[in-house]
């Protein structure tokens, strides 16, 4: 494996580890505009997931 591989390996598997984290999330406080944390936890991680997932697309841009 290459460092563009290792690259692309892990971003993809980032999101799944933020989510698997669960303790970090799993409570009510602090709340921002109403919602608890784990609302916006969860709607903050989906763009991060989107961006890395961007980001690994570009990695391997032009690979067979």
């Amino acid at each position: 494996m290459n460092g563009r591989s290792v690259a692309y390996v892990v971003l993809c598997l980032l999101p799944f580890l933020l989510y698997g984290l669960i303790s970090t999330y799993d409570g009510v406080q602090p709340s921002l505009g109403g919602l608890p944390f784990f609302y916006w936890y969860e709607m903050v991680l989906l763009v991060v997931a989107g961006v890395l997932y961007v980001i690994a697309s570009l990695i391997t841009r032009g690979r067979p």
